[in-house]
């Protein structure tokens, strides 16, 4: 479970790093997402070296809830 709770810290961490980097320093749109969509796809191939299929599966679960939130809230606005 620790596994877990480091990974979607990580993960949440750099979403909203990239986030504010991408405001503060105005990137283009599709700058911000293609970092977010390489760096996620890169540690994605990586989870089956060290965690287990179910770990993976809670993970993938979390983070889109976690987005459907952000997308229908004004949380990051």
């Amino acid at each position: 479970m620790f596994v877990i709770l480091v990974i979607l810290i990580a993960s949440l961490s750099f979403i909203f790093s990239v986030e504010y980097l991408s405001r503060k320093h105005k990137f283009a749109p599709e700058l911000s997402r293609k970092i977010i969509h390489i760096s996620g796809a890169t540690a994605a191939a990586f989870c089956p070296w060290f965690l287990s299929w179910q770990q993976i599966e809670i993970i993938a679960a979390v983070l889109f809830l976690i987005m459907l939130i952000f997308r229908y809230s004004s949380v990051t606005s």
